[in-house]
């Protein structure tokens, strides 16, 4: 509790102080009532320089989130359809969802093997919270409904698709049953009518999400053992994908692994089907016990089938996880 109030004054002091440079801006003239998603950016930018590791997350995030919406869209014929003002927000906010990470107090951000259930937790809410809050600052200076795809993307970057998640990804916020029901409420929230892709990218977005930190924890050595990758034989894109077929259903939506199974795999949609049908809820249980990790490593990676279809994979998929700078202008 004590650990949780000094936590919470920490991030009210970064708030106050971003309050002050936001009235600097509006004195100066660089902030106006229609660019305050770009300001909003740049403004993360500067807390996130600080943390290259973030910094090589949220580009992985940003990139994987963004082709994969494109993919799902051009997949459905629908390209003349495609929302603009969406994907200009995911190309914006995309890399930028954990700034709040940079906000709480460091013996928390730092995010140890050592860390308990319940600073995890707080680290999670927190993070998000103070990336809200930060958001909410320039809520006056952007278009209603960038600001709302924005908070949106933030507050639901962490939400498992059952509502609890796993062991060491618990579900947040609480209170939201996952993103089955984010869909549900995605209209009133957001304000989204006419754009059929919403509930899609939210999916998207927490997928890779998912994707990226685990690509970017493997290898982790602890305990003395050897990394997931190395100890089953395939690489960190692989591990990645085992782990998204384990907590398939939990975790994350199951029709978006699958997607991405077909989309960086030579495999069809049947096959993919198979393979999540047959291993995301087999350990459902354990995962509540154990870490996402441990059933990757040694139920899905030792899949026969599963093996046989990381021999088919596409380089597209290496390309989602490259760290490059990546420019996103405005779609026409």
């Amino acid at each position: 509790m004590e650990l949780d109030i000094k936590n919470r004054k920490h991030i009210l002091k970064q708030l106050a102080a971003e309050q002050r440079k936001l009235e600097k801006f509006l004195k100066r003239g660089i902030l106006g009532h229609s660019n305050g998603l770009e300001v909003f950016a740049r403004v993360c930018d500067d807390r996130l320089s600080l943390s290259p590791r973030l910094l090589e997350h949220g580009k992985r995030v940003r990139t994987i989130a963004y082709r994969l919406a494109e993919a799902s869209e051009q997949k459905k014929g629908k390209r003349r359809e495609m929302d603009s003002e969406l994907f200009e927000v995911v190309a914006r906010i995309g890399s930028r969802l954990d700034v709040g990470m940079m906000m709480v107090l460091p013996e928390l951000a730092q995010h140890s093997a050592e860390m308990g259930q319940e600073e995890v937790w707080m680290l999670r809410r927190s993070h998000v919270e103070a990336g809200v809050g930060l958001l909410n600052l320039y809520m006056g200076f952007m278009k209603e409904r960038e600001y709302r795809i924005a908070r949106y993307m933030m507050e639901g970057h962490h939400v498992a698709y059952d509502g609890i998640g796993t062991k060491n990804a618990p579900s947040y916020p609480e209170q939201v049953n996952g993103l089955v029901v984010l869909d549900n409420i995605r209209k009133t929230r957001t304000g989204i009518v006419s754009s059929n892709i919403m509930p899609d990218i939210i999916h998207i977005v927490r997928l890779a999400d998912v994707f990226s930190a685990i690509a970017l924890r493997n290898p982790d050595v602890s305990k003395g053992k050897q990394a997931f990758g190395k100890l089953t034989g395939i690489d960190k894109v692989d591990a990645a994908l085992a782990v998204l077929v384990a907590v398939a259903g939990i975790d994350v939506d199951p029709k978006m692994v699958k997607f991405l199974m077909v989309y960086g795999y030579d495999v069809s949609q049947m096959q993919s089907d198979i393979i999540i049908g047959n291993l995301c809820y087999r350990g459902q249980d354990m995962l509540r016990e154990e870490t996402d990790i441990s059933y990757a490593e040694g139920v899905v990676s030792r899949n026969e089938d599963f093996r046989d279809i990381l021999k088919q994979r596409k380089g597209i998929l290496s390309e989602l996880l490259d760290t490059a700078v990546i420019e996103f202008g405005k779609r026409k």
